[in-house]
């Protein structure tokens, strides 16, 4: 068992990038303009899948949804330089390199946003990027990432915050870990299908080293 190569997929905002923020911040910028509530808070998300979100809360016509994601688009590049990753992020990611574990970026952020904050400390490490995934579906890259890696499907775990991933994992056929401190809360997550939650990155490369241990 333990020739067989084992690896993680890693989400990047609101599972290494501390982005939530920001992202809250743009919405709310955009709420008058479009004409829906401001938010107060990301309690206000954490129970529902941000496509759902933007259905219920933003409620636009195709037109102006796609006019409202693309400023979106402009206002988190005009803030990228005020996210940063989360405490526990490198020490997690060093550990894994100095183990010869395998792990992988895996998001919907573009390449320019999500390596360049990596790269500011020092951890642009990862076996192989797969940037500018869909915001709502992550099943098409996840395959494609398996097929690249040849690590089998039982030996990978994706580490994301969000519904939409763990759908997207077990649509794939992979098991997903996730990030309690992100965009979804625990129940969510559970009741999407993780199959576990940390709380915290510190708690990760126990669990992952325990998995394999039984062969899980």
């Amino acid at each position: 068992m333990d020739s067989i190569k084992k690896g993680l997929i890693f989400d990047f905002d609101g599972t290494l990038a501390d982005s939530l923020g920001v992202l809250i911040e743009c919405v709310n910028c955009l709420a008058v303009k479009y004409g829906y509530a401001q938010i107060d808070s990301l309690n206000d998300l954490r129970k529902m899948p941000f496509k759902k979100f933007i259905k219920d809360h933003i409620h636009l016509n195709p037109l102006r949804l796609y006019l409202w994601r693309r400023e979106m688009r402009i206002l988190i590049r005009e803030r990228r330089y005020r996210i940063d990753l989360f405490e526990g992020i490198k020490e997690l990611l060093l550990s894994l390199q100095s183990q010869k574990t395998p792990f992988y970026l895996l998001t919907s952020s573009p390449a320019e946003h999500s390596i360049s904050l990596l790269k500011r400390h020092s951890v642009d490490i990862f076996n192989g990027y797969y940037c500018g995934a869909s915001m709502f579906n992550k099943t098409k890259p996840i395959n494609t990432l398996i097929k690249d890696s040849g690590i089998p499907k039982s030996q990978l775990c994706y580490i994301g915050d969000e519904i939409k991933d763990a759908e997207s994992c077990i649509k794939a056929g992979i098991r997903m870990i996730g990030a309690g401190w992100g965009m979804n809360d625990r129940q969510s997550l559970l009741a999407a299908g993780a199959f576990h939650v940390v709380d915290t990155p510190g708690e990760i490369l126990p669990l992952v080293t325990e998995l394999h241990r039984r062969k899980l």
